[in-house]
């Protein structure tokens, strides 16, 4: 007990019996009562005594709670499921704060300072490869050709409309009339081509190259030999209309072409590739929005920037923006990253998984009261290699998912800030089944059968498994993701007597693809279209076959491609549902979470919501933004 403290037990074992208390219905509700304390887990071989400590009281409880082989989800997450009515109803900190009165006092500096630790730090509106303060910085000087709102309909930004042929494999898209960059450039038709081919390049890194895959010529620009260098499917018509051709009907193509993470669109006349020693062709060029960046970014590293700064665009045709500066600063870790904010060196503050959200939270923080969720339709889970043994068995799968409980992991080690997933549609979304959940229970007597069942026939026979944790911001700490690897790999050598060797670096990408047959991932629906819904199935990637021959059961994949090009979307509807029981049920990957991001904004921010106005982290009308007179 030395080093560990006795009110570590007593939570845990007052937690326990909170569990035991209500009849094994109580975690679709229930708070949990761990300390402050008993989270923050210095040492990596504390954390993973600890998360065995917790597993082997969760174990106790949920054996008695666990239905019989072959039952369906329970009681608890079929109340949890009937009673949502949006996205993330469960969340503590599921609010909204009103934006505040056009006439409110304002600050004599007229700046925003955000700071950020997480994500990429390269400001290129092409090269962009994730990071959501510069998504969303970048989202104020680069523009889509559509908006869209939160109900789904599309409005024109760079776009004034477009058209779609009957089978809606060909879209012209007319520009906007007058719109002028930043240094004077018009923007026309032809940037709208160039944005796009720039995309869909293999040496850009730009994620939107994987939703350019439904242009015709897309092959043949990824192409190892000889690619091309452009489109085909593009052509230009005049300066205001440009035509697209796609190789299959695709339902939402409009809808992906409003992705301020994925499309930004620019005035690409001075478009060069980057290169260390020159000013980066984007400072004062391309910008169509209200802002532009301003400044050379403060290098640190041949590849990491300090910040840089974003000022109004001379240029853009809409009201005058109010603030007169944006300022970007990147911090090394989330703790460096709080105290700049707590020290009101900074206006807003992201990303803060579910560990830093709960403690930020406590009462009597100011932080509790500042503290927004957003990204609220992106799922954690972590991907299985099926060509490597013994993950090409569908039994041990299985065996693996059915040996977890994922919602006591939810309720104890992730304090009941993110939740089990339990289909591949979103709540709230057309096509989620209240009361119906895909993933498999927790169920370690099923386990235990399928394990026998299957070619190996028991843990002696398992080759070693061996599972990678890619975390943002690692350092040294155990940051969450790898808590909750710790806790599957405890309920594993429990409930299967499986030894599973976790290992950790700062990306996920950096994880051999030869060495690891559990990896960690991520999917997120960027859009409310139900394309979107086998698009976040594919591991680390649309569609992704560089690690396997698809990305689930072929059924599942044959289903979401038929679904993904059939317009009438109650038809489509059935088809992607029944892709997800099927993923789910050959368990394609395992220890699905629905993941809400938390981000800390201010009381003198005048709108937290525009921050994050889209699915996709685009800062909806930045003119309008401005600092309240504290």
């Amino acid at each position: 007990m030395r080093g560990w403290g006795r009110e570590k037990i007593l939570a845990l074992t007052e937690h326990s019996f909170a569990v035991q208390s209500s009849d094994c219905v109580p975690l679709a509700g229930a708070k949990s009562k761990l300390s402050r304390r008993t989270v923050k887990m210095k040492a990596f071989r504390k954390s993973k005594f600890l998360i065995g400590l917790i597993v082997l009281l969760a174990l106790a409880v949920s054996a008695a709670c666990a239905p019989p082989a072959g039952a369906p989800a329970g009681p608890a997450a079929e109340a949890q499921m009937s009673e949502t009515t949006s996205y993330m109803p469960w969340s503590p900190v599921w609010r909204e704060r009103p934006a505040l009165a056009a006439d409110t006092a304002r600050a004599d500096e007229q700046v925003l300072r955000w700071g950020t630790y997480y994500g990429q730090r390269y400001p290129y509106p092409f090269e962009t490869s994730g990071g959501y303060a510069v998504s969303g910085m970048l989202n104020m000087a680069f523009e889509t050709l559509f908006w869209m709102n939160e109900d789904g309909t599309l409005e024109g930004r760079l776009a004034e409309g477009f058209t779609a042929s009957e089978d809606e494999t060909v879209w012209t898209i007319t520009v906007k009339e007058g719109i002028v960059a930043a240094d004077g450039e018009p923007f026309t038709a032809e940037d709208v081509k160039k944005s796009i081919e720039l995309h869909a390049s293999p040496n850009t890194g730009s994620r939107g190259t994987t939703y350019a895959r439904f242009i015709k010529g897309y092959d043949a620009m990824r192409a190892e030999e000889n690619p091309a260098t452009e489109l085909e499917g593009i052509t230009v018509i005049d300066d205001l209309t440009v035509q697209i051709e796609l190789t299959q009907p695709f339902r939402d193509f409009a809808a992906i072409l409003s992705l301020p993470h994925r499309f930004l669109m620019a005035e690409t006349s001075h478009y060069r590739p980057p290169a260390e020693d020159e000013t980066p062709w984007f400072v004062g060029h391309g910008a169509t929005g209200p802002f532009m960046i301003a400044t050379e970014p403060m290098w640190v590293g041949p590849s990491e920037p300090d910040s840089f700064e974003l000022v109004p665009n001379p240029n853009w045709r809409g009201d005058a923006p109010i603030l007169e500066k944006v300022i970007l600063k990147y911090y090394s870790d989330p703790q460096t990253a709080l105290i700049a904010y707590e020290n009101d060196e900074y206006d807003v503050s992201e990303k803060y998984g579910p560990l830093e959200a709960a403690e930020l939270l406590e009462p009597g923080r100011a932080t509790s009261a500042e503290m927004f969720p957003f990204q609220y339709e992106v799922s954690r889970s972590f991907y299985i290699a099926r060509d490597l043994p013994p993950m090409d068995d569908t039994k041990v799968r299985q065996a693996l998912a059915h040996a977890v409980d994922f919602k006591v992991i939810a309720d104890t080690l992730l304090r009941g800030m993110w939740q089990p997933a339990c289909q591949l549609i979103p709540m709230g979304w057309p096509g989620f089944i209240d009361g119906e959940c895909h993933t498999p229970s927790y169920d370690p007597e099923l386990a235990r059968q399928l394990l026998a069942e299957s070619s190996y026939g028991s843990a002696e026979n398992i080759p070693q498994i061996r599972m990678h944790v890619g975390e943002a911001g690692f350092g040294g700490q155990v940051g969450h993701l790898t808590r909750i690897a710790q806790a599957m790999q405890q309920y594993w050598k429990q409930n299967l007597g499986i030894e599973v060797i976790i290992e950790r670096s700062r990306d996920v990408f950096l994880a051999n693809p030869e060495l690891y047959q559990i990896v960690r991932r991520s999917y997120a629906a960027r859009y409310p279209g139900l394309s979107a819904v086998c698009e976040n199935a594919s591991p680390i990637g649309t569609y992704n076959r560089s690690r396997a021959e698809s990305w689930g059961p072929p059924e599942a994949e044959e289903l979401c491609m038929t679904a993904d090009s059939t317009m009438d979307l109650a038809e489509a509807i059935p088809m992607y549902q029944e892709a997800g029981r099927q993923f789910f049920a050959d368990v394609y990957s395992i220890g699905h979470f629905t993941e809400p991001a938390y981000m800390l904004v201010k009381p003198w921010v005048s709108d937290w919501n525009s921050l994050f106005g889209s699915l996709d982290h685009g800062v909806r009308n930045p003119e309008h933004l401005f600092i309240a007179a504290r």
